[in-house]
């Protein structure tokens, strides 16, 4: 039965408002426990517990909040104000392995709404920051800009013109494409596709990690042509046609 736009919007609005949005996390940070405790017993007692800070911090900043807009909407979700710089604080408390438990178990959620798409993509960005550091290269002093990788792995739903983040990890910029999606690829199943670009499906951790698992590697780029090759067959194409130009106007002098 397809449902009215009025319909589906009234669905849309009962079970992923942001306030749902919010809930459901926290169901998911209560699975996995407090994120972090309380020093001591002395001092101030937390004004919402653990679970709340992580579920609020992990949804305002997925988001694209800031400390200062949780501080806004702190009333609205957890009925109490909180500073902003609360917020800072614990979010430095959460310990990273739990945010990426928490990532996971988000995406088997979803997944579990939209269905199991076989095709997976890994991929990586390389971020720099405004932080400088010291390094020594070719035996001079260097100051350089502080950089960070993102690595997750998408699994593509493209009838619904959806997308969701399985996985995703954080690294230097030492860890290649290729260990980031070897790392990430314990989500994967067997029968997966996984879709990469060839510099992560040629490096051997990640073709042994496929291997191993059974699944089905394609290389995005081994069809496709570079702008250099496309310039190539441009400039060949314009030149068959100046040669072709060129006999006709031979025939037709030597018929003259």
């Amino acid at each position: 039965m397809n449902l009215t736009y009025w319909k589906r919007y009234d669905q849309v609005f009962k079970h992923f408002s942001s306030k749902k949005i919010y809930e459901k996390i926290l169901e998911i940070v209560e699975e996995l426990g407090e994120p972090f405790k309380k020093k001591s017993n002395k001092g101030r007692k937390f004004k919402i517990n653990p679970e709340e800070y992580a579920a609020l911090i992990a949804f305002k900043i997925s988001s694209g909040d800031d400390y200062r807009d949780m501080e806004m909407d702190s009333e609205l979700y957890v009925k109490e104000h909180i500073d902003h710089s609360t917020f800072g604080k614990n979010f430095f408390r959460i310990p990273y392995d739990y945010l990426r438990n928490l990532l996971q178990l988000t995406g088997r959620m979803l997944e579990g709404l939209l269905g199991h798409a076989k095709v997976h993509i890994p991929d990586s960005t390389k971020l720099s920051t405004d932080r400088y550091k010291e390094i020594i290269y070719r035996g001079k002093r260097r100051r350089v800009k502080e950089t960070f990788k993102l690595h997750i792995l998408v699994q593509r739903h493209p009838k619904r013109k959806m997308a969701i983040i399985m996985d995703g990890l954080s690294s230097d910029a030492h860890v290649s494409d290729a260990e980031g999606a070897a790392r990430m690829s314990n989500v994967l199943q067997k029968g997966d596709i996984c879709e990469a670009d060839r510099g992560v499906m040629t490096m051997r951790k990640c073709t042994k990690r496929v291997l191993k698992e059974k699944l089905e590697p394609i290389s995005s780029n081994k069809t496709k042509k570079t702008e250099k090759d496309l310039d190539t067959g441009r400039k060949q194409s314009s030149t068959n046609k100046l040669i072709k130009n060129r006999e006709v106007l031979l025939k037709q002098d030597l018929l003259q």
